[in-house]
């Protein structure tokens, strides 16, 4: 492997990368789960693919909308957070960035 120990191996893309990015697993995947769409009240929005490693970690944030996250081998751990706890978390705005690797 070519990256450095210490970093996590990740493939995370959204904006309905399943179907944009992704087609070849779409197959296998079903367009909709109702009971899902029915909870919501809608269809999805987008289906989003993020693959990782067990070193993989997830930095707390919120997300506007709702989720359904599916596992297909190994587990995941998530930590959920009620609303009143947010005055007590240490919030920091970062810029934004990009990770690129080198060899030198």
């Amino acid at each position: 492997c070519s990256y450095p120990p210490w970093c996590p191996h990740r493939i995370q893309r959204q904006n309905n990368s399943l179907y944009t990015e992704f087609q070849e697993l779409s197959s296998d995947v079903p367009s909709e789960i109702s009971w899902a769409s029915e909870a919501l009240e809608r269809s999805p929005d987008a289906v989003n693919v993020w693959i990782g490693g067990k070193r993989s970690v997830s930095h707390l944030h919120k997300d506007p909308y709702e989720n359904l996250y599916a596992v297909l081998a190994g587990t995941k751990t998530f930590v959920l957070l009620p609303r009143f706890a947010a005055p007590f978390l240490y919030f920091q705005s970062y810029p934004t960035g990009r990770y690129q690797f080198s060899e030198k």
